[in-house]
């Protein structure tokens, strides 16, 4: 007895598990079968009309990304600094 009623579970996972699948198959193909593929080098600077006197009116610096985020990053720690010894210092006096 117990033996068939294994056998009937196992078949029932077998189907579930291919429902899923196929679901899942279904799914990733409706997703990705309307995808077009861009290129994002097909216009240059130029001709988008970002050139180097934009940026300057725009007030842009002309340093590296990374040392514009490890400035960012730097106040933030900065500003975290303060806020920490200011509770340090009210945790003191209360």
């Amino acid at each position: 007895m117990l033996q068939w009623v294994h056998y009937k579970n196992n078949i029932k996972n077998k189907t579930a598990r291919g429902r899923i699948i196929l679901s899942l198959a279904v799914l990733f193909f409706a997703l990705f079968s309307f995808v077009t593929f861009v290129s994002a080098q097909t216009l240059t600077s130029p001709e988008l009309g970002l050139t180097p006197e934009v940026g300057t009116s725009l007030g842009l610096s002309n340093s590296d990304i990374r040392v514009t985020i490890a400035k960012i990053i730097r106040s933030a720690l900065s500003f975290l600094g303060v806020l920490a010894l200011l509770l340090t210092l009210y945790g003191g006096f209360v």
